[in-house]
């Protein structure tokens, strides 16, 4: 190896923990700092270019001083010494500026600043669509006078570090936009990590109202698909999960794609069947019934979904 892929290589062990080196000695394999697993490296570092790439969670870029900036700051200074063409701190012209979700800074608890009227409207719709008092502290539910989150209910989500990484705003008036999301990619997040125990059964649902009707230990995915690719994806793989997953009637189909998927990744996958409304609907006495009928799902499962959707008449 010569003495400049030595350096990068030296200056990665000590940011990211040692690596291991391919024989071409072209890449180095390290622990992905953003899948936190310090077992399994695969994270690669291309030591002639600086690009990176985690196969688990999709980190990757082109210009390995980001990497070094977000996990090891410590180490970013002697990484524009080492690594060719790094050290600016705006994106190269072919890279995507990595989206951060933000909230406004007077953001507050609902159930704390109810002296104010929009948020006691927000408060009363929350209690209207069944949220308790109790929900609205363990979901940290928040209202802010900022123009754009004014009369919305926000959902706030914080990663394993306790850091903010995304959020859901509800609006509670008749509007063309009722929810304001964080414009970060969903699969890079984990919809408040920091209150998942990966060791105990995750139930997975569409929604954050759903979430809400659900006991403890669930994760709405925020839609009815589950990429391969998504950080849930992996760390229900990594932990190897007991996964229950409770979509709404109108995603039967795609909730027999994501118990396959799970299954193929080595979780124990049990489904439930939900039919008419969807559970952020419901008492969570009814969802708690719903959650208690599930049932092992097994790949005959999914095939007899799909005879059973076929029409009369239709053309196999």
């Amino acid at each position: 190896m010569d003495l400049e892929k030595s350096r990068r290589a030296r200056l990665l062990d000590r940011a990211f923990g040692k690596g291991e080196l391919e024989r071409s000695e072209s890449n180095l394999h390290l622990c992905c700092p953003s899948c936190d697993d310090s077992k399994k490296k695969k994270l690669y570092v291309a030591l002639d270019t600086g690009w990176y790439n985690c196969w688990v969670c999709g980190l990757s870029g082109k210009n390995v001083y980001f990497l070094f900036r977000k996990y090891a700051p410590k180490f970013a200074s002697e990484c524009t010494e080492v690594f060719p063409n790094t050290g600016t701190l705006l994106p190269l012209a072919h890279e995507k500026r990595e989206e951060v979700a933000e909230l406004p800074e007077d953001v507050k608890l609902v159930v704390e600043c109810l002296s104010d009227p929009n948020a006691r409207d927000v408060y009363r719709y929350l209690q209207g669509r069944g949220v308790s008092k109790l929900d609205v502290y363990q979901w940290r539910v928040c209202v802010s006078q900022d123009f754009t989150f004014r009369r919305k209910a926000i959902f706030p989500s914080f990663d394993s570090e306790g850091e903010l990484n995304y959020f859901v705003a509800r609006s509670i008036d008749d509007s063309k936009f009722k929810y304001k999301n964080a414009k970060v990619p969903k699969n890079r997040i984990i919809f408040n990590e920091i209150d998942i125990n990966w060791n105990d059964p995750v139930v997975l649902v569409e929604g954050v109202f759903d979430a809400v009707k659900c006991p403890e230990n669930t994760v709405p995915i925020l839609g009815s698909t589950l990429s391969k690719k998504s950080l849930l994806h992996a760390r229900l793989a990594q932990h190897r999960s007991t996964v229950v997953v409770a979509f709404d009637e109108d995603a039967e189909s795609k909730s027999h794609i994501v118990c396959n998927r799970l299954m193929a990744a080595g979780c124990t996958v049990f489904k439930c069947t939900v039919t008419g409304d969807d559970l952020g609907s419901r008492s969570k006495c009814e969802v708690e019934k719903i959650l208690s009928t599930a049932q092992p799902w097994l790949k005959i499962s999914q095939i007899n979904h799909k005879i059973a959707s076929i029409k009369s008449g239709s053309i196999l």
